[in-house]
């Protein structure tokens, strides 16, 4: 989860609000984490 708010909070990108989310996901919407596991062949 470290790496992830690293990377989109460095001085080269634009600042905003970045709470710490309650239940972490590396995936910011629910189709592209479909989209990996069914790539992955996982459920």
């Amino acid at each position: 989860m470290g790496i992830a708010r690293i990377l989109r909070c460095h001085p080269f990108v634009k600042g905003g609000y970045d709470p710490v989310p309650d239940h972490f996901t590396i995936f910011r919407n629910k189709d592209a984490r479909d989209e990996y596991r069914k790539s992955m062949h996982l459920k």
